[in-house]
């Protein structure tokens, strides 16, 4: 069971134990109390969203400040990168966390960093990345090749390059042109 699941199922035992809950409260309370689930040792596939979905990451100059940020969280946190994109106006990662730490650990001190960088940058303040996150567990390695594709079809199906070899900012060139220049990544 996930870091995170084991305390939420004690907690709602405890929760209808102390209040006698009905099904329709337990619904409410499971709502109420919902957070991410967290499994041990398994890659996920998140998604990042710039605050009020602005394209902050046309410039080369943000996508390099991002890809900075990441190998900086990466040093710290021991985190494997296994995939990317970096799209004008949202990313797609590929991580798994390492034991005693969980995606969304990552993911705040990832964005916190960046935002701040982002911020001293432009000379500005105030929100740079949308507050929360979107993230999917790869369940198996077709799960894991389907997520993979998507990512590096990214550009093309936008209509930013014709080739996905021609888009910097993904880990296809890692995969299929053994290219480690923008980062190096954990190929599975």
């Amino acid at each position: 069971m996930g870091l995170y699941a084991g305390r939420l199922a004690k907690r709602i035992e405890k929760e209808l134990v102390l209040r006698r809950r009905t099904k329709s409260c337990l619904v409410r309370l499971i709502k109420k109390m919902r957070k991410r689930i967290y499994l041990e040792n398994h890659c996920y596939f998140i998604t990042v969203n710039p605050y009020k979905k602005r394209k902050i990451f046309e410039s080369d100059r943000f996508k390099a400040l991002y890809i900075k940020t990441i190998s900086y969280c990466r040093n710290k946190f021991a985190f494997k990168l296994v995939g990317f994109v970096i799209m004008p106006d949202h990313i797609h990662l590929l991580i798994i966390p390492p034991m005693k730490r969980t995606v969304s650990d990552i993911m705040h001190h990832i964005d916190g960093v960046f935002a701040n960088s982002y911020n001293k940058a432009n000379v500005s303040s105030g929100k740079v990345i949308q507050g929360k996150f979107w993230e999917h567990v790869v369940r198996n390695q077709k799960d894991l090749e389907e997520k993979l594709d998507y990512i590096h079809n990214n550009p093309v199906r936008a209509g930013l390059v014709k080739r996905s070899e021609d888009w910097k900012y993904s880990s296809f060139r890692n995969y299929y042109l053994d290219n480690n220049s923008v980062i190096k990544i954990d190929k599975m």
